[in-house]
């Protein structure tokens, strides 16, 4: 009877082994394990070129785990832009990583990245649009130029602030924001990796490809401080080797101006402001090629391509019946205001523009934009490009 009991007992251990084993198994395969490890010494720059880590902290790209807004480890460098894309009012935090060698430059396109190349991005809320300062951490995004393209990660930062973790199917939260002193309540959109790709995805040479939306030569072309001191962006990237190929005489490059910088002419802020928020999808082979308006800063501003006197593809004009994207003196009468004042939170999904990455106004810029338009010549649009 007792070598009985002993051995009905081994088998039951046996079998608890077994299944202990087959879950062990099991969730293997549902999470399995990536090349990542806390907190690493240095840039973990293998990983960056094959793993999806859950942790931002996991990539060593900062000195500090939980302050992804300075102090990058070397090679990293803070860039800035003259003109920001619009996202709800969040001031951003932008590094770029590169292991080595440098970028190439490119007359129009964003530069040509070497693999391993990382760029960092951190989105900080402020309490109102008024405010000059940014407490409120959302999101830090990362776009790593692998192998095959780049990829776009999105990290979220725990309510501690201390860690951000990947979110590859995005993330809603809600936020409250006071806009020149009316308080909103709107659900902020941490983009998913499919989003990453809708606004970074252009159509080149028959192939999709990912690419960079800020990191053109007109939107660094601009003074930032070194070491106390004032210098030109690019000129400080070529003296760091970070930067090739950059024109001798690149005195002459197109520089776009900060958008609030009433010093500068109003047509230049306003086609900067629409070069950085709209042309990635408004240019040849872009998501919003389709629509024939194209809105890179350099094409002359009163032809029918970048929006005099056209109509509109897929959009019916509105709630207001508009006809035309730009009718020139009346910005009262045109499409590219009029949408950019429309929320898809009030059900206006398919006229919003930009359709990603906003959901308050950008109250400031659209008065910016009428006030291009209206101080054009006025033009009688139905006498022309119909």
């Amino acid at each position: 009877m007792r070598n009985c009991i002993i051995f009905s007992f081994v088998l039951l251990l046996m079998a608890c082994q077994l299944s202990s084993q087959n879950k062990s198994n099991i969730q293997a395969e549902a999470e399995p394990e990536v090349n990542c490890s806390a907190n690493p010494d240095d840039i973990a720059w293998q990983t960056l070129l094959t793993e999806n880590c859950n942790r931002l902290s996991d990539f060593g790209l900062f000195e500090s785990t939980s302050n992804p807004r300075g102090n990058p480890r070397l090679p990293g460098l803070a860039f800035k832009l003259a003109t920001e894309l619009f996202t709800d009012y969040a001031h951003k935090y932008r590094f770029i990583f590169v292991p080595e060698g440098g970028v190439i430059y490119q007359p129009l396109a964003a530069f040509d990245f070497p693999i391993g190349s990382v760029l960092v991005k951190t989105f900080v809320l402020p309490e109102s649009n008024q405010a000059n300062t940014a407490n409120d951490i959302i999101e830090t995004r990362l776009l790593i130029r692998r192998e095959h393209g780049w990829i776009g990660l999105p990290y979220v930062w725990n309510d501690t602030k201390t860690e951000a973790y990947l979110v590859l199917a995005g993330k809603t939260i809600e936020k409250q924001m006071t806009v020149d002193g009316v308080g909103k309540v709107f659900e902020y959109q941490v983009p998913s990796v499919a989003d990453c790709k809708t606004c970074h995805l252009v159509r080149i040479n028959e192939l999709n490809k990912t690419t960079p939306i800020g990191l053109k030569a007109r939107h660094l072309n601009r003074n930032i401080m070194d070491s106390g001191k004032e210098k030109n962006q690019l000129s400080h990237w070529l003296e760091t080797g970070l930067l090739q190929e950059l024109p001798d005489d690149f005195s002459q490059l197109a520089s776009i101006p900060v958008w609030q910088d009433v010093s500068r002419e109003l047509q230049d802020r306003a086609k900067g402001y629409l070069d950085i928020n709209c042309s990635h999808c408004h240019t040849p082979g872009g998501k919003g090629s389709e629509s024939g308006m194209y809105l890179e800063y350099w094409r002359t501003p009163d032809l029918f391509d970048h929006g005099i006197c056209k109509r509109p593809g897929g959009f019916n004009g509105g709630d207001k019946g508009l006809v035309y994207d730009i009718v020139p003196g009346d910005a009262e009468q045109s499409l590219i205001p009029y949408r950019m004042s429309l929320l898809a939170s009030e059900g206006d999904a398919k006229g919003q523009m930009p359709p990603l990455a906003r959901h308050v106004n950008h109250v400031e810029a659209i008065e910016l934009i009428r006030q291009w338009i209206d101080a054009m010549p006025y033009q009688e649009c139905a006498e022309s490009n119909n």
